[in-house]
């Protein structure tokens, strides 16, 4: 009899002691009595191999694969989102000058702090307040309404000088008084 045979506790299988933490960011291992705790995983095999480098071919699978920026740093786990982030603005660049689209927008998953709803709850609780023309993200941005609300802030403060330049769609508008 083997001494896993001779224990009653089965011993759970690789998938059983890594589980990725969404919230965190990170994997976390969990120990004999359960508990779940942070924990560098080794370093996947195609990364060692390739002299610790990422190719541009893999980073553009794994990034256009993914639906979401937590679904990337799963992937490459060992990176800050920075490197993440740094990698495909370097790639886009790449695309860019070969004609060809960037790659897919992707967000951090639970990186507010309040989503849109919890805002406009707060909003109508009269515990949050929108600025005069203020926007919600996703809401599109309209350049001439945001310069005309920084005149207007600035003209409330007295004597001084203001000059205002908005770029959009390869327009520009600048205003000084």
């Amino acid at each position: 009899m083997s001494q896993n045979e001779n224990t009653n506790e089965s011993v759970p299988n690789h998938s059983e002691k890594w589980r990725w933490n969404e919230e965190k960011l990170q994997w976390e291992y969990r120990d004999n009595k359960g508990r779940w705790f942070f924990e560098h995983r080794s370093l996947p095999l195609w990364f060692i191999e390739a002299g610790a480098t990422i190719s541009t071919r893999r980073f553009c699978t794994i990034w256009q694969r993914a639906t979401s920026l937590n679904d990337v740093k799963k992937e490459l786990f060992w990176c800050s989102l920075n490197e993440i982030e740094e990698q495909k603005e370097l790639i886009n660049q790449l695309l860019q000058a070969n004609s060809l689209q960037e790659l897919k927008e992707l967000e951090l998953k639970g990186s507010s702090l309040l989503t849109i709803e919890e805002i406009l709850e707060l909003e109508q609780q009269g515990i949050l307040f929108r600025e005069p023309h203020g926007r919600l993200q996703g809401e599109e941005y309209d350049p001439m309404q945001a310069l005309l609300e920084a005149q207007r802030k600035e003209i409330k403060q007295e004597g001084r000088h203001i000059q205002t330049m908005e770029i959009s769609h390869k327009r520009r508008f600048s205003i000084r008084h």
